[in-house]
């Protein structure tokens, strides 16, 4: 990555950048800025501003993580002010079994959940595919709908100075 002068560095992926805590994933990116010289953003970071810029400080999570992961998550969200109401977990282990679940997949597991207590919902994991289905998990739900990819390139666009909204891909 080095070698291409990037103009920003994206480690995508959400569990590998929260598992550990916010120092954790500050040393992350810290360490591939010193490798890289380019700016460096995380998905665990693109979630805290996205869910911030969203206004959701109570949220219903899906992830096709496995029990642990999601608890972790869950406890991860909390110290950073954000109270899960309601979460369910796929249990999928295989990363690239999560990668192979399809938009309709995911949009049906989201809307399992309980978010009658939730300002919004989020869709854990930059392994799968979300992004497609957002607008129409908002459409049912009433309610914002955020996934780990969505806030990723969200936030990834406007760090390289683009401030022009994508439409069609759920409110942030």
């Amino acid at each position: 990555l080095a070698t291409i002068d990037p103009d920003l560095v994206i480690y995508m992926c959400t569990s590998g950048s929260f598992l550990k805590g916010n120092e954790w994933e500050k040393e992350i990116r810290d360490k591939i800025e010193a490798i890289t010289k380019a700016p460096v953003i995380s998905t665990s970071q693109a979630v805290l501003e996205g869910l911030k810029a969203l206004k959701l400080s109570k949220i219903a999570m899906w992830t096709p993580y496995d029990e642990d992961i999601t608890k972790r998550e869950v406890e991860w969200l909390r110290s950073n002010q954000i109270e899960v109401t309601d979460h369910q977990y796929g249990d999928i282990v295989d990363n690239l079994d999560r990668g192979s679940q399809t938009p309709e997949r995911t949009h049906y597991c989201a809307r399992k959940l309980d978010i009658s207590n939730a300002d919004g919902i989020f869709v854990s994991c930059a392994n799968i595919r979300a992004i497609e289905v957002l607008s129409r998990l908002e459409e049912d739900t009433k309610k914002p709908a955020m996934s780990s990819s969505q806030a990723t390139t969200w936030l990834a666009i406007r760090k390289v100075g683009i401030s022009t909204p994508v439409l069609g891909y759920g409110s942030l």
